[in-house]
């Protein structure tokens, strides 16, 4: 529980625009999930909530003007989501989760210059939240993960002059945006 409360007290801290005291928050929870995970490597929830941490922890890192820092986290973040999806197959959270932190590592890499690995780091993100939608199209928050990603990704088409996947990408989103307030009457935008 201790741990929880780090990271519950680290993300609000962080929401609240107070970033050192958010980081070191974090990385107290970091530490107690470590030794949990390590502890108890049996515990499939260990391993997820100490992801989710490394996530956040890569998330402040970032805003702090640590790009290489943050990517390492997100990077140890993924390789946890990727063991756990071989442990519980299809797991649509997971999966989700595991997309996200992808995403994450793209606009990294794109800050520290490469990127040809944020491109495809975006598009394997994509294919994956593109099942999750095809496979649960009423979950709103895949198809805004979709929008978000797209958006992204055609920025990146557009810098290295992709320009007509940037269009189609860019146009798939509007279309997908256009749908979000008849699928959730309270989504605005």
């Amino acid at each position: 529980y201790l741990s929880g409360g780090y990271h519950g007290l680290g993300t609000t801290l962080e929401s609240a625009g107070q970033v050192g005291q958010a980081l070191h928050s974090l990385e107290k929870a970091l530490t107690l999930r470590r030794a949990l995970a390590r502890d108890y490597p049996t515990v499939i929830n260990h391993q997820s909530r100490l992801a989710s941490v490394l996530s956040h922890v890569g998330l402040v890192l970032d805003q702090i003007g640590q790009p290489a820092a943050a990517l390492l986290s997100q990077q140890e973040a993924l390789a946890i989501w990727d063991t756990r999806l071989r442990h519980r197959g299809s797991d649509p959270g997971t999966q989700a989760e595991r997309a996200d932190t992808i995403d994450w590592i793209a606009g990294l890499q794109y800050k520290l210059g490469r990127t040809a690995e944020a491109i495809e780091s975006y598009e394997q993100a994509r294919g994956v939240i593109q099942k999750l939608v095809r496979d649960h199209p009423d979950v709103i928050r895949y198809r805004q993960a979709l929008d978000i990603g797209d958006t992204g990704l055609a920025g990146l088409y557009r810098k290295v002059g992709r320009r007509r996947e940037a269009l189609e990408l860019l146009d798939e989103a509007q279309k997908l945006l256009e749908s979000l307030p008849r699928a959730w009457p309270t989504y605005h935008y």
